[in-house]
């Protein structure tokens, strides 16, 4: 919004208030709406940008981590009631041991065996 606003208003510094971008130096202002429609029309663009006010931003904490585990549940629906009734849950968890899973033809890096809890 900022480099669109700045460029509409010829500035070199804006401020982004009140659904307005404000050129600093002089007051003078232009709409949000009025910044959306030349980002989308695209007749004059700012140095690197693309058409549009589309952004994204991907968030990758900084301690990633990796859970092995799983949870299980055998159940059964009454038909006629609707009713479920959970007959047996198992979770799972990491251990030192490690196995290697078949998934359509290609071998997957090494995973924790994991045992099932039986009830």
């Amino acid at each position: 919004m900022r480099k669109f606003g700045a460029m509409l208003l010829d500035a070199a510094s804006v401020t982004l208030a009140g659904g307005e971008c404000v050129d600093d130096a002089t007051g003078k202002s232009v709409k949000f709406t009025e910044i959306a429609a030349a980002a989308y029309h695209a007749k004059k663009l700012p140095p690197n940008t693309e058409p549009g006010s589309v952004a994204t931003h991907f968030w990758e904490p900084p301690d990633f981590t990796f859970p092995f585990g799983s949870h299980i549940v055998v159940s059964e629906v009454d038909r006629e009631t609707g009713a479920i009734e959970i007959r047996r849950y198992n979770h799972a968890r990491r251990l030192a041991r490690t196995f290697r899973i078949q998934c359509s033809g290609h071998s997957t890096p090494r995973l924790p065996l994991v045992p099932i809890n039986a009830p």
